[in-house]
Parts: structure tokens; C-alpha cells; sequence
């Protein structure tokens, strides 16, 4: 699968020998950082860098750089030799340009989180750290083998570090799609007065989308569609419904407790509304 994103180039690295698939299932993400000392920091170097690469060849799915773009050098049906010399076919492998000990930048912080909110949804796993190799969810590249590629942003002490803990705490809270558990999608259960319904949210990109609304009883059905601006961090998720409705909802999102507004018509009072995915 290659992401037909706006805001991923596609870059496909080329190798020149045998390769090896991904195998099901795919069980999550593991966190790079580049840790390249010299040359240029750009994704034309790492994808050249990856191509020239053997006799095992090298290369990461996904690379995001320091003002937040993203590049996908191999399709995800692919594996990658992402985590020391062989190849990685349960786990996509998403570098990070820093150099050894850097901290992420905030926009990297919240593309990483986006790029694993887009991800988690089709491969069907959690946005969760892993404690050891082997399970679903995210995790970094020294729980596989020893690396330096992963310390300071990702791993300090033995522990997890605070731009790992970052993206995986705002994953769920930059987009409505953001799952908690492999068994949850976009599914919320939102109640507005007396109404109690399920909204199914769909990705189209990593801040708009499809929702579909359901009572409980599947009596009324509607689907609408959702954004988040994102042109500050207080702006809100706005849900719009063909039947002239809108619906604001506070950011960060919360996976329990969310508040937010719904307005029946412009001019109307709004009334109130609870949400908590499910």
C-alpha cells in the first residue's frame, strides 16, 4: 500500500536483489531516528543511501523530517531491513532525521503521531507501546537489537523516551480515527440531550474525513463529514451534516469525557454534547 496523501512523497527505494513480503499479520510500527553524521539531511540522500545499500538492503517505510513531511520509500506490502541485518516482515519501519541524541521537532512529533493514527487503521494495530518483540502496537528500534539510533528521543535511561511517550499520547488526540485498541476504529459513542447515537469516523486524509451517525436502534442514519483546521491548537474538530447541522468538538480530543457543541442552525442555541470512543 502506498499512502495516496497529500502530505507523503512517494519515493520508492530500489533494490536490485531478492526481497522479502510482509507476512500477516503485521503486528505495528518500530521508531528510528538517522542518526546520519555527515552529508546532507534530506530524503533524497537517505533514499540513495538505502538503494546503494547490501548485500542486505536497507531501507525504512516511512522517513519524516525535521518540519514534519513525510516520504514513503517502500509500499507497506513490502518488508525492510529497517532492524539490523535481515529483514523485518511483521513491523513498518518509520525513520526519524535527527542526529544521534537530538530531540524531535514538534512538527516530526505530530507527523509521526499522524502517520501511526493513518496506519493503525488498515494494518489493525494498536497505538500502544510494546514492551518486547513479538507484540502488536509501537515500539523502538533497541527493543529489537542493540542500536544507538534510538536514544534521547525515543529511549533514555532504559525507558521509554518523551518524543516516543508524545506521539503515541497525541495519536488518539489529533484525530477522531485515532485508535486506542485493536479492536477500535473511528467508533464513538456521542450523546447530545436526550439522544444517545454511534458515530463511525473514516479517514481521508490526517485531519478530514467521512462520519458515518447512527442511532442505537439503527433507525436514523446519516453521513457527514469532519475536519480538524488545525491553523492553531485550540482549533476544534467541526463536523458538518447535510441537514445544515454543525458540530464543534473541544481538541485534544479525549478517548472519554469529550465535550463539544452541536448547533441545529446558525442563529440557533447550541446544545451540548458528550462523546467517549468506544
Amino acid at each position: 500500500m502506498w499512502l495516496q496523501l497529500p502530505n507523503v512523497q512517494r519515493m520508492p527505494v530500489v533494490h536490485t536483489g531478492p526481497l522479502s513480503a510482509m507476512q500477516s499479520p503485521v503486528l505495528g510500527a518500530v521508531l528510528h531516528t538517522t542518526n546520519a553524521p555527515l552529508g546532507p539531511q534530506t530524503f533524497a540522500r537517505f533514499q540513495t543511501d538505502f538503494a546503494a545499500s547490501g548485500p542486505i538492503f536497507r531501507s525504512a517505510h516511512f522517513i519524516v523530517d525535521r518540519d514534519g513531511a513525510i516520504a514513503q520509500f517502500r509500499d507497506t506490502d513490502d518488508g525492510a531491513a529497517h532492524m539490523g541485518g535481515q529483514w523485518n516482515t511483521h513491523y513498518i519501519g518509520i525513520e526519524h532525521i535527527a542526529r544521534h541524541m537530538w530531540p524531535l521537532t514538534d512538527p516530526q512529533i505530530d507527523s509521526s503521531a499522524d502517520l501511526l493514527i493513518f496506519l493503525s487503521l488498515p494494518l489493525n494495530f494498536p497505538l500502544s507501546a510494546v514492551s518486547n518483540r513479538g507484540q502488536p502496537g509501537v515500539g523502538v528500534h533497541n527493543q529489537f537489537n542493540g542500536t544507538s539510533c534510538v536514544q534521547g528521543p525515543f529511549s533514555a535511561g532504559g525507558t521509554f523516551g518523551p518524543d516516543f511517550i508524545s506521539i503515541l499520547q497525541r495519536a488518539p488526540a489529533r484525530s477522531p480515527v485515532g485508535r486506542t485498541s485493536a479492536s477500535s476504529d473511528g467508533l464513538w459513542e456521542v450523546r447530545i440531550g436526550s439522544d444517545k447515537l454511534i458515530y463511525d469516523f473514516g479517514p481521508n486524509d490526517f485531519k478530514s474525513g467521512v462520519v458515518d451517525l447512527a442511532d442505537l436502534n439503527n433507525n436514523y442514519q446519516m453521513t457527514g463529514t469532519w475536519r480538524i483546521r488545525n491553523n492553531s491548537d485550540t482549533d476544534p474538530l467541526e463536523i458538518n451534516w447535510p441537514n445544515g447541522s454543525l458540530e464543534q468538538w473541544d481538541v485534544p480530543l479525549r478517548s472519554s469525557g469529550q465535550q463539544g457543541q452541536w448547533r441545529p442552525r446558525p442563529g440557533q442555541l447550541p446544545k451540548p454534547i458528550s462523546a467517549k470512543r468506544i
